[in-house]
């Protein structure tokens, strides 16, 4: 449970690896808040109630930090106790070494595979996103009705925002390893939004020259390399884009 509620939250292994951090402190002092309340004795209907402000406090404190998961490490502890049979020890060492393992869990995943893996990531979506882009150029060429084609360009749309989040997720890792991807970014996301832009216009046959801008992403496509380590010029990958955006102006534009 631990490792998927750390891993649920899209971000950069940093980011991540913080969070899982704040999940094991979080559950250390929650067992601490939980010590002090259980050495109180408080009546049963005062646990109920110290279980019913930490459920409310949750959501508005880990929203804000999620140290503060600290919140949540009591109530079931609090719930247990209510029950005089109940080993408080075992439970409370249960839940510390859940939670470790979880996020030793999570560690394990976000950083086993490497640096080259997060790279290949960006890698392979940018090409899906250049993919959906050739597929929506294509139908234009054939059609350019606004009427056809809306979920190619829906697809194109998520592929474009997944490319974006992608980057944005692994650039804060390793920015040497992708250096010059923010300009394929911000060339790729001129070309899509002019591309979408044009698509939904009332006579898009002519805004754009469908078939010179699909004509020079197909060569585009036939020279780029297939996802792997090896180096690529990013910059010049900003240019072609940037090229194949320029090619659908009209004529005399």
């Amino acid at each position: 449970m631990t490792a998927a509620l750390v891993l649920s939250v899209p971000a950069d292994r940093i980011s991540t690896a913080r969070r899982a951090g704040h999940r094991v402190v979080g559950t250390g002092l929650g067992v601490l808040l939980f010590l002090g309340v259980f050495a109180l004795d408080p009546p049963l209907w005062a646990t109920a109630g110290i279980v019913v402000v930490c459920l409310s406090l949750l959501p508005i404190l880990t929203s804000r930090q999620y140290l503060l998961t600290m919140t949540m490490t009591p109530i079931p502890l609090l719930l247990a106790a209510m029950h005089a049979d109940t080993a408080i020890a075992e439970l409370i060492e249960s839940r510390i070494l859940e939670t470790v393992i979880g996020a030793a869990a999570a560690m394990l995943v976000l950083w086993l595979p490497g640096r080259s893996s997060s790279v290949l990531l960006v890698r392979r979506q940018f090409r899906r996103a250049v993919l959906a882009l050739n597929q929506v150029l294509r139908q234009m060429v054939v059609n350019p009705s606004p009427a056809v084609g809306i979920e190619l360009r829906r697809n194109l749309h998520f592929e474009q925002l997944a490319a974006a989040r992608t980057l944005a997720m692994v650039l804060n890792d390793h920015p040497e390893a992708l250096t010059g991807w923010s300009e394929v970014e911000a060339a790729l996301n001129e070309l899509t939004y002019s591309v979408l832009t044009g698509a939904r216009t009332t006579d898009p046959g002519t805004v754009l020259d469908w078939l010179a801008m699909a004509r020079a992403l197909d060569a585009f496509l036939a020279t780029l390399p297939p996802v792997s380590k090896a180096p690529i010029h990013a910059p010049m990958l900003a240019l072609i884009l940037t090229d194949v955006r320029l090619a659908g102006r009209p004529k005399g534009v």
